[in-house]
């Protein structure tokens, strides 16, 4: 079994934007992105060099 990658949040942005999703909005330190073909919304929250939880890095 593999283990899962933490990823700061450049890293996830960067795989959302490969995958589609476009910048829509950001509040505080949270950004919006959106897949408008596939209806998805991803809440990234953006804090500069630090590493996301599991919790958000798993799901991608």
């Amino acid at each position: 079994m593999s283990r899962t990658r933490r990823m700061n949040a450049d890293e996830v942005e960067r795989i959302l934007e490969s995958n589609g999703f476009e910048l829509i909005s950001q509040k505080g330190s949270h950004r919006k992105w959106r897949n408008l073909d596939r209806q998805l919304q991803v809440i990234v929250p953006y804090h500069k060099k630090r590493d996301l939880p599991m919790r958000h890095s798993a799901t991608l």
